[in-house]
C-alpha cells in the first residue's frame, strides 16, 4: 500500500525498510536507470548560484522529457528524498531508490509534468514552488487507474553540491488534496485539479543585501506577533491587497480584512501555538521560511472536555514583501499529519479505505 501511495500521489520516496536508518533533516522525480558516479562530474562546474539555478531547471526538464541520463546525474549516490510529514512516513535514501520511484510515478501518470513556478537559489539551497500535473491512466501495483487528473502546487527544498548533484530533496504537499483530486477520498475543503500554472514562472538568486535583510525582518516580526497572539501587530504588517493561499484549502483570502479574520480565527485554534523558524532564504521581494509549528488545540477544536493532543507540523511558507508590508503569503503543509495527531484519522483504517477505493 505504501508503494501504491508513492505512485498515485507523486510521493518521491519510499518507506525505509531499515528502521535504524537516521531520519534526514528537512531541507522531484524522474525516469532513469543507473546512478552516475559523483567522481565523473567536474567538482566546481556548478559552484555559482546561477549554475545551480540552471542545473535545477535542467533536472526537472530531464524528468518531464524522459532524458534518463541527465536525470540520473542529478542525484548524489547517497541522496535523501523525503515527503515531509507524509502518512505513512515516506523517505528514500540512495539515488537508485529515488530513480525507481520516479519510474513508478511515470507508470501511473504517463503525462506527468512538473513545472517550477518560483525558484529561489541561496548558496547551495534551492527553495521552489512546483506545479504538478498529470492524469492517472496507468495501473500501479495492481490498482486500477482512476482516470482522474491531478493538478496542484507543492513546495520543494533541495540542497545541491558544486558537482550539480542534489544531496537533500524535501517536498511539502497536502495528501488530502491528492486523494480528493484522484477520487480516492473526497472532501469538501480541497481544491479541484488545476490543469496548468496560473502565473508566469519566476527565478531569483539571493543577493544577501540590506533590502533582502529588511524583508526578512518583516517576516520575523510576523512570526513574533503570531507567537504572542498579537492581532494588532499582525494587522500592521499586512498590505491592503494582502493575499494568502493555504495550499490544500480552497478558501480564498484576497484582501487585508480577510487576512485579519483568517489570522484571528487561526490563533484561536491552539492554546500554546508556537512557530519555530528553522531556516530562511531571501531573494528580491521574496522571503521563504521553513518552520515547525507546535501547539495544543483549544476547546474550539476539541470541544468542551475533549482530549487535547499536542500537534507538530513542518511547514514551508513563501512571502512577498512590498514597501515593508506583506503582500502575499503561501503556506505548504500536510493536513493529513495533523488529522492523525489529533486522532481524527486512523492511519491503518485510512490505508484500508484507500485500497478499497483504488480497486
Amino acid at each position: 500500500m505504501t508503494r501504491l501511495l508513492i505512485a498515485l500521489t507523486l510521493i518521491a520516496g519510499c518507506k525505509d525498510k531499515a528502521k535504524d536508518q537516521p531520519k534526514p533533516e528537512p531541507s522531484g522525480s524522474g525516469s532513469a536507470t543507473t546512478p552516475v558516479d559523483a567522481a565523473a562530474k567536474p567538482v566546481a562546474k556548478y559552484a555559482t548560484p546561477d549554475a545551480k539555478l540552471q542545473r535545477f531547471n535542467e533536472c526537472w526538464d530531464a524528468y518531464n522529457n524522459a532524458k534518463q541520463d541527465v536525470y540520473a546525474s542529478c542525484f548524489a549516490p547517497d541522496a535523501v528524498r523525503e515527503q515531509v510529514d507524509s502518512v505513512p512516513d515516506l523517505v528514500s535514501q540512495g539515488s537508485g531508490k529515488i530513480l525507481e520511484m520516479a519510474k513508478a510515478q511515470k507508470t501511473a501518470f504517463p503525462d506527468l509534468k512538473v513545472t517550477p513556478q518560483l525558484v529561489i537559489v541561496s548558496g547551495n539551497d534551492v527553495a521552489a514552488i512546483l506545479h504538478i500535473g498529470g492524469t492517472n491512466t496507468g495501473e500501479a501495483e495492481g490498482m486500477k487507474a482512476t482516470g482522474k487528473k491531478l493538478g496542484m502546487y507543492e513546495a520543494e527544498l533541495a540542497t545541491m553540491g558544486d558537482d550539480g548533484m542534489i544531496t537533500k530533496d524535501h517536498f511539502y504537499s497536502d495528501q488530502p488534496t491528492q486523494f480528493h483530486q484522484l477520487g480516492l477520498l473526497k472532501n469538501d475543503t480541497s481544491p479541484a485539479a488545476l490543469d496548468k500554472p496560473t502565473t508566469p514562472a519566476e527565478t531569483l538568486i539571493s543577493k544577501a543585501d540590506p533590502a533582502e535583510a529588511a524583508n526578512k525582518a518583516v517576516i520575523e516580526k510576523l512570526v513574533e506577533a503570531i507567537n504572542k497572539k498579537d492581532g494588532k501587530a499582525i494587522e500592521g504588517l499586512l498590505a491592503d491587497d494582502f493575499k494568502l493561499t493555504y495550499h490544500g484549502d480552497k478558501t480564498k483570502v484576497e484582501n487585508k480584512k480577510a487576512g485579519i479574520k483568517w489570522f484571528g480565527d487561526t490563533l484561536k485554534t491552539t492554546k500554546d501555538g508556537f512557530v519555530d523558524i528553522k531556516n530562511a532564504w531571501t531573494a528580491g521581494d521574496h522571503v521563504v521560511i521553513a518552520d515547525v509549528f507546535t501547539g495544543t488545540p483549544s476547546e474550539e477544536i476539541t470541544g468542551k472536555g475533549g482530549e487535547a493532543r499536542k500537534i507538530e507540523t513542518h511547514i514551508v511558507q513563501f512571502f512577498t514583501v512590498k514597501d515593508g508590508k506583506i503582500a502575499q503569503q503561501q503556506i505548504f503543509a500536510n493536513r493529513l499529519k495533523t488529522a492523525v495527531e489529533l486522532g481524527i484519522v486512523d492511519p491503518d483504517q485510512l490505508m484500508k479505505t484507500l485500497s478499497k477505493a483504488g480497486k
